[in-house]
């Protein structure tokens, strides 16, 4: 049988689950004491939990056990999206979940439809989607914002930073100059190394041995273009080095001055590779 899923608070060794959640526990499911439940209370870990009491308005449940969730997405990634109609955001908030996006942020310009936009409609669409896609960790949604402000904010986006070393020769030659690294995503060849007080995501150049269209199996190399050649498009393999020398394989520079959006090979196996560039 299939445990349901609940999002909660913690204290100390207890969850407990209130609100709309709380009514679909007990009005809808019906659930009573002593079933068991995954609970989650928005970070990466899933909660296998007893259901000890039910009130009147709220549930309490006991922890018996946490594993990680295999589910999470394995990047932050922040969708931001002109605000469509209101049919339309019906369907971006269950795909962009699917997809594995981490933030969501709708601005509004001179030519939206629309300038408002129900945040308590679109929250619960979220937390929908995220226990249908089994996610411990709900996606956030940003308020809405302007287009000028939507500007400003990615100014604070960090670069992607990228290296011919691999994650192992990486970690090492950080730790010969006394700079402090995490395990941000190791697997899939990406460091945190901590400068100033700031983590910066280095991930070291690869290229696909296998796809399954979110994911990919890796292998590092040391040749940019190889890595180059395993990007999507054409204006997102354009790289800089430290020196400011441009390298830029695939005329993603001429693309950009054109105004052309433009995959890298062929498009339709380049879609079939990550789903997620169909947002892009």
């Amino acid at each position: 049988m299939i445990m349901k899923r609940f999002f909660g608070k913690k204290f100390k060794n207890e969850i407990i689950i209130e609100n709309d959640e709380f009514i679909h526990l007990s009005k809808v499911l019906r659930l009573k004491e002593n079933d068991k439940i995954i609970c989650n209370i928005n970070d990466e870990f899933n909660y296998f939990c007893t259901i000890k009491e039910i009130g009147k308005k709220n549930c309490v449940t006991t922890i018996n056990s946490k594993e990680l969730c295999p589910a999470l997405p394995n990047k932050k990634i922040t969708l931001f999206q002109a605000l469509p109609k209101k049919e339309y955001i019906d369907e971006i908030i269950p795909k962009s979940v699917e997809l594995g996006l981490t933030n969501l942020q709708f601005f509004i310009s001179d030519f939206s439809n629309t300038k408002t936009i129900n945040e308590t409609r679109i929250n619960q669409q979220i937390l929908s989607a995220c226990k249908q896609c089994e996610r411990s960790m709900l996606m956030q949604n940003f308020p809405l914002i302007t287009f000028k402000e939507m500007t400003e904010k990615l100014k604070n986006f960090d670069l992607d930073l990228a290296t011919d070393l691999s994650p192992e020769e990486l970690v090492e030659a950080c730790e010969e100059n006394a700079l402090k690294t995490v395990p941000i995503g190791i697997k899939f060849g990406t460091v945190g190394v901590v400068i100033n007080n700031k983590t910066l995501e280095v991930t070291s150049l690869r290229k696909d041995i296998k796809t399954d269209g979110r994911h990919a199996v890796v292998e590092f190399t040391s040749d940019w273009n190889t890595d180059a050649s395993r990007r999507d498009l054409t204006i997102n393999a354009i790289y800089a080095d430290e020196n400011g020398t441009v390298f830029d394989y695939y005329n993603g520079i001429d693309d950009l001055e054109k105004g052309i959006v433009r995959f890298i090979g062929n498009a339709g196996q380049r879609i079939k590779e990550d789903y997620l560039r169909i947002l892009r």
